[in-house]
């Protein structure tokens, strides 16, 4: 008997069903948790990809079949004053906002990468520095934790003309709010017990993502200062 692309079209949604079935059900699919280390650890390996063109070909897809409308909003931060002097305009956010995702695209015009040392004038009691890496020349992550298991993790990028850096930050259903601190507004977004702090100062763009409360963690960003 010759199949034809009738008899095809016919059955496929029948096979389709068939092979659904065989599945378990989601409440059969028993959970996974992971450690709060190992997830940070996935956070920090998602974060480095920034600038895979991999993670921009997703998001392009996810366009035409999540719902909701993109919203495109040019920052332009004119300048920063601080208490020690005016900081010229260096770098320009670009905000994308999903249904569920927010993507942050950041660009420069500086053809060098400098990133800073940072100095806490004020960390909870018990917190410790528990790593300082450079994945490159252009990222230092710093991260902390104390003896209860709280962690707060820095990432420092240092933004140059060779191309644009992308933060993609899961806003679905978080509490979204703004701090200005030393002149600089920061982005603060608050979700399921997690706080991730956005801000930009001269040619480096920061992220803080801690479990620490937002009283705690306003307290240590007023009190850090950063220099080359």
């Amino acid at each position: 008997m010759q199949i034809t692309d009738e008899m095809l079209y016919q059955h496929a949604s029948q096979a389709r069903d068939l092979w659904l079935d065989t599945l378990p059900q989601r409440d059969e699919i028993p959970d996974f948790p992971c450690s709060k280390q190992f997830q940070r650890k996935m956070d920090r390996l998602l974060r480095r990809q920034r600038r895979s063109p991999q993670v921009n070909r997703i998001l392009h897809s996810m366009k035409r079949i999540v719902a909701g409308l993109l919203i495109a909003v040019t920052i332009t931060f004119a300048g920063l004053m601080t208490v020690e002097a005016f900081r010229e305009k260096v770098i320009e956010v670009v905000v994308h906002i999903y249904h569920e995702l927010t993507r942050y695209d950041y660009s420069s015009d500086k053809d060098v990468a400098v990133l800073p040392e940072f100095h806490f004038d004020y960390l909870p009691e018990g917190m410790a520095l528990v790593m300082d890496e450079r994945a490159s020349d252009h990222v230092r992550n710093l991260q902390f934790e104390n003896t209860s298991g709280q962690y707060l993790d820095l990432m420092a990028t240092a933004t140059t003309n060779d191309g644009t850096d992308t933060q993609i930050i899961n806003t679905e259903e978080a509490q979204m709010t703004t701090w200005t601190i030393r002149g600089a507004e920061m982005t603060v977004v608050s979700k399921d017990g997690t706080n991730i702090i956005l801000w930009v100062d001269e040619n480096n763009h920061y992220t803080i993502q801690s479990d620490l409360s937002l009283t705690e963690l306003k307290l240590i960003v007023e009190g850090l200062s950063t220099h080359p």
